[in-house]
Parts: structure tokens; sequence; C-alpha cells
């Protein structure tokens, strides 16, 4: 058992360094081992008792790639439409002067089709993480007698905890965006970008930490 979730999680970790950040089973897990002293049998054992809580961390995966499938498409279109404006207005700027800079149109295309990626998928990672934090602490507090565990989080994360894992993680989107602008203007030499990076890479973090927590 305790195989197949690492098998899971490094999967998941390879995902991360691909689009977006690793989920949570095993990581959440062994926060519950450092904060409560459990070994790591007993952590083991409560995915065990309520298996399906992987089979919900799958899904959630298979949601993610739908997503970036659908993000894709709409972001070629967006992409597309961008650069026929750009010739449109190109054409027109020969007769008339026109002073408008489309590279601002751009950085504003760029920024919500980044902010769009991220949120997304933060969102997902976050329902599997409360998912995840609720099966374990029905299991811990209801003398593993509790059948529904993993539904019933599930169902909380995804109804009346929507709002708040929403919320979060527009901030952590929010705060990702920013960051790749950051580095951008690093990659160019600018010195006032690294340091920006850096801040909002320590706001990020602070925030991901809270969020982890805030959830459940």
């Amino acid at each position: 058992m305790c195989s197949l979730s690492l098998s899971f999680y490094l999967y998941l970790s390879f995902t991360h360094s691909l689009l977006f950040p690793p989920f949570d089973l095993l990581d959440f897990l062994s926060c519950l081992t450092l904060l409560f002293s459990l070994p790591p049998r007993v952590a083991c054992a409560a995915v065990r008792t309520h298996f399906s809580v992987v089979a919900v961390s799958y899904l959630i995966v298979i949601l993610c790639n739908a997503y970036i499938f659908v993000w894709c498409l709409a972001a070629y279109g967006a992409i597309d439409a961008y650069n026929d404006s750009v010739s449109t207005d190109e054409d027109s700027s020969a007769d008339d002067e026109d002073d408008s800079d489309p590279s601002a149109s751009w950085g504003v295309l760029f920024f919500f089709l980044s902010l769009s990626l991220y949120w997304g998928s933060e969102v997902l990672k976050n329902i599997s993480h409360v998912t995840t934090a609720g099966t374990i602490a029905t299991w811990w507090y209801n003398d593993q007698s509790v059948t529904s565990a993993v539904s019933g989080s599930f169902c909380r994360a995804t109804t009346s905890s929507l709002g708040s894992i929403a919320f979060g993680s527009l901030i952590v989107a929010f705060l990702q965006v920013l960051e790749d602008m950051a580095r951008k203007g690093e990659r160019d030499g600018n010195v006032l970008a690294c340091i920006a990076r850096c801040l909002i890479q320590c706001f990020k973090n602070v925030a991901e930490y809270f969020n982890r927590w805030a959830f459940v």
C-alpha cells in the first residue's frame, strides 16, 4: 500500500515539474506523522482503511489533464485572435498614425492566460488536499468506523469549502504569475526584477503554507 502511494506521489511530482504543484496525499500524511508523532504504519493504515481516497486523487489528475487540454485550446484561440488583431492594426496604422503599443496588449493577455492556468490547477490540487485531510481526520476522530469518509470529504471540498479553496488558490495563482513575470525580467538582466522575484516567492510560500492548514 505504501509503495503504491509512493509511486503515485512520484508521478504527481513529475507532473509538477511540467506545469503545476504536486498533490498532497503523502505530503499530508507526512505532516500528520510529524505533528502528532504518528508512526508511518498508522498513516498508511488510514489510507488502507479508506483506499478510495487514492481513486479520488487519480480522478483529480485526470481532471487536471483535461483542464490543461481545454486551456491549451483556449490559449491557442486567444493568441491566434490576438495575432489577427495586431495584423489588422498594423495595416490600418499604415494610413493613420497610431501610437498604441501591442506589447501592452500581449502583456495583459499573457497575465490572464497564466492566471487561469495556475488558478485552475491550484483549485484542483487543493480539492485533493482537502479531501485527503477530511478523510484522515474522520478516520482518526471517529474510531475508524465511518465508511463514507471519502465521499463526505469530497462533497465538502466541492461544495461548502469550495469558495475558500477558490479564493486561497487565486491568491497563490496571482503571486505565481507575478513571479513568472519577475523571472522574465530577471533573465533580461533587470536587478529590480530579481529582488521582486525573491519577495514574491516569499509571499507565495507563506500563502501556500497558510492555505495548507486554513482549508482543513
